[in-house]
């Protein structure tokens, strides 16, 4: 009676621990997400309104109204120098939607850049670096978000350490 008790039990325990060992699997698989202009439509309605909320509070302060701005970051995927745009999937930021995405910047002329706290140029950033680009949203007649960089602050890829020689001493 003990043994088939204690069989039972062991099935039991088995069975329920099964689907968790295999649902543990799946979820380890990266995911992939599906960023579009939803997202950027999103996060240039938070700036909008981050916007609004500035102009109400400094009423009386100063004329003209602020632009809906951004600030995120994240790993440099591409740099066109050719169009002035700066690739990067985005790591954080105002909205959490965005995270995982990759965003295209436009840098202009008049666009600060930093590469390890000095002035630089945008060719001079490379893939891997990591980035917090700070600037403007834009959203035209046809619904698409333009990002408009105005401050670009990287920090170069860390460079892998050289390994020491192996001696055989013997």
């Amino acid at each position: 009676m003990y043994r088939t008790r204690l069989a039972a039990a062991a099935v039991l325990t088995l069975g329920l621990l099964a689907p968790v060992a295999g649902a543990s699997s799946v979820a380890a698989a990266p995911k992939v997400k599906a960023c579009g202009e939803a997202a950027q439509v999103k996060d240039h309605k938070v700036n909008r309104a981050n916007a609004k909320a500035k102009d109400a509070k400094a009423k009386g302060k100063k004329q003209g109204h602020s632009k809906p701005t951004f600030v995120h970051n994240g790993k440099v995927t591409a740099v066109d120098a050719e169009a002035a745009t700066l690739t990067f999937v985005v790591r954080g930021g105002q909205v959490k939607a965005l995270r995982g995405c990759t965003l295209t910047v436009v840098v202009t002329p008049t666009t600060k850049i930093n590469l390890n706290k000095s002035a630089t140029t945008l060719v001079e950033l490379e893939a891997g670096d990591q980035v917090n680009v700070k600037g403007t949203t834009s959203r035209d007649a046809t619904g698409d978000v333009t990002y408009t960089a105005t401050r670009v602050s990287a920090a170069a890829k860390p460079a892998k350490p050289a390994k020491p020689a192996k001696s055989n001493k013997s």
